[in-house]
């Protein structure tokens, strides 16, 4: 009894409000690994910001000449291959369970979306990368931006644009995305199963 009063005396107005942002109640089905590949793209997508933000910080002599800056480089690499990952399986693993029906039908809009701005993402991170593979990527890319009529706006060879996209352009648009996603999935629940005696 004590320690429920303790408890009770300790709550927060900032612990209330992030409370109510979690998902306390989910389905027996829900509990199940494939229905976590959603929370585990968000951690992938967490490391990636972490360590994109020390890489910027320190910049490209640190994480090219350093050991902690190899790791962080590596971590920032293994959890771009680990987000696309899951990213992917989620959206199969909803697709394949029907989870895009009504009512969800914007949250499913809204991670194919995502899938499509972090493959692009993934392709200008790969051009930082400073190395043939990514000069190679660079010049594949302004042939494919100048046949789209687009190379007026993107050029792939300008190194400068290309680390601007790749640190705040795109991140920020990942993070609206990735917060309205969130927020129609707790707003909508997860989606049912067909069979009702799976639930």
């Amino acid at each position: 009894m004590a320690d429920e009063a303790t408890h009770a005396e300790i709550k927060h107005p900032l612990l209330e409000g992030a409370n109510q942002l979690m998902i306390e109640k989910v389905p027996s089905y829900g509990n199940k690994f494939l229905y976590s590949l959603g929370f585990l793209t968000m951690i992938a997508f967490v490391m990636l910001l972490v360590s994109g933000v020390l890489m910027t910080l320190f910049g490209p002599n640190w994480w090219l000449t350093s050991r902690l800056g190899g790791y962080t480089r590596s971590v920032h690499l293994w959890s771009t291959q680990a987000m696309v990952l899951f990213l992917i399986l989620h959206l199969l693993i909803v697709f394949f369970t029907s989870g895009f029906r009504k009512p969800r039908r914007l949250t499913w809009v809204i991670g194919v979306l995502m899938l499509f701005v972090v493959l692009a993402e993934t392709e200008f991170g790969y051009i930082l990368r400073g190395d043939f593979s990514s000069q190679w990527r660079g010049l594949q890319g302004a042939d494919f931006y100048n046949g789209t009529g687009a190379g007026g706006w993107i050029n792939p060879l300008n190194y400068g644009q290309v680390y601007g996209i790749h640190i705040a352009t795109i991140p920020l648009a990942l993070l609206g995305l990735v917060g309205l996603h969130y927020l129609l999935v707790r707003v909508l629940g997860i989606a049912e199963p067909y069979r009702k005696e799976i639930g």
